[in-house]
């Protein structure tokens, strides 16, 4: 009987063992999903765009070009995955129909996400935006996300606002009564035109894996 039991429980002891065993096995071949930025990961990159538009509270604020500056780098994950980060952004010949106005991008750096991914075209959005302007004697500030559409074969980052990705007014001066109010949004539009490194010539270019 005790060669019997002794015999069962080596039996019972070495199937536990396989199971233990080959559970690793079964999902060790399944790989992360993964977007893999190229040429060159980490890189630095720099972006031009001359047709930026705002609208605050239905009045159109266009500007001559904008410039932003940042990195990008390959990450894991299947959706909101941080590929790149926004560090320096900034716009030039803006103008309002009150005047000259300079926005200003605060509270850098913000975060370039990557969420779905068709064809050589990714879909995400900003986050961390924050947002000053200035116009006669109205200042205000507003933050939230923007949208964004990288394209590998153009090289070319769109950047809106949506439903969801939108930038919401959180202060005001005194001086923006009848221009601007707590609560209500910008809109903001561009197409940049992305490099790497900065300064450099290449496309770069972004691709999921799952």
């Amino acid at each position: 009987m005790r060669r019997s039991l002794k015999k069962l429980a080596t039996t019972a002891g070495a199937a536990l063992a396989s199971v233990a065993f080959a559970v690793p096995a079964a999902t060790a071949g399944v790989a992360a999903p993964v977007w893999t930025v190229g040429p060159v990961s980490p890189e630095t990159y720099s972006a031009v765009a001359y047709d930026p538009l705002f609208v605050m509270s239905g009045v159109p604020l266009s500007c001559t070009s904008s410039t932003m500056r940042g990195t990008l780098g390959s990450a894991s994950g299947a959706e909101n995955v941080q590929v790149g980060t926004i560090t320096s952004l900034v716009w030039a010949g803006c103008t309002h129909p009150f005047g000259p106005v300079t926005p200003t991008a605060e509270t850098l750096p913000w975060t370039l996400a990557a969420n779905t991914y068709s064809a050589g075209v990714t879909t995400g959005h900003i986050s961390g935006v924050r947002l000053r302007m200035s116009v006669l004697t109205c200042t205000a500030t507003a933050s939230g996300r923007l949208a964004v559409t990288y394209n590998n074969s153009t090289g070319k980052l769109a950047v809106s606002t949506d439903a969801t990705r939108k930038l919401t007014v959180g202060t005001v001066t005194a001086g923006c009564s009848g221009l601007m109010t707590v609560g209500s949004n910008w809109t903001y539009a561009a197409t940049y035109s992305v490099v790497t490194p900065i300064g450099g010539t290449a496309a770069p270019s972004i691709v999921y894996t799952s």
